[in-house]
């Protein structure tokens, strides 16, 4: 994708900016945001191997271009056929004495994640289209919703987890006394 990304220099980005700025073609490309799960997820699943992380992360482009193409064409999210293929393919991998469904399952969900957004977007640049807005609008939009969903969820869950006795194996949902 990056050929026919680096011919909308000018539309998409600003044909001033330097390749390696983070606001030309390469905040397209492979960000320091996977370098850092690349490393986190493996320390807090132990099952899952740097190196599964890794090839999650080769694939996901790939399986996202397919997953964006068909949701464009037929406004079906494929994403969790994606996830579920992964999930066998990396739990296989694994091996059941290492953890296989614990690696099977985190790369499940990365994958899926991953591919989702992509149909997401397309179907959202579809709508754009169909109301003349501008593809720019769309993507900030995407990005800004992506944003405020990782400070609302987490916001959400501790408040109910303050409010509400989270965990407790007798299953009262009363509200905590102070």
């Amino acid at each position: 994708m990056w050929p026919l990304i680096s011919d909308l220099k000018g539309h998409w980005y600003p044909e001033d900016l330097k390749p390696s700025s983070m606001r030309s073609l390469q905040g397209y490309k492979a960000t320091p945001f996977s370098i850092v799960s690349i490393i986190a997820i493996p320390y807090m699943f132990p099952e899952v191997r740097w190196y599964y992380v890794v090839i999650a992360y080769f694939l996901a482009p790939a399986l996202g271009f397919c997953n964006a193409y068909g949701a464009g064409l037929t406004d079906m999210n494929m994403a969790y056929n994606y996830g579920k293929v992964s999930l066998f393919i990396l739990a296989a991998w694994a091996g059941k004495d290492s953890g296989g469904i614990i690696a099977g399952l985190v790369g499940c969900g990365l994958i899926k994640s991953v591919v989702s957004i992509s149909a997401d977007l397309m179907q959202d640049f579809k709508s754009g289209h169909l109301t003349l807005t501008s593809s720019r609008s769309m993507l900030l939009s995407q990005a800004a919703g992506t944003a405020m969903g990782c400070v609302v969820a987490p916001v959400t869950f501790f408040l109910f987890y303050k409010a509400f006795d989270v965990g407790n194996p007798t299953g009262n949902s009363r509200p905590r006394t102070p």
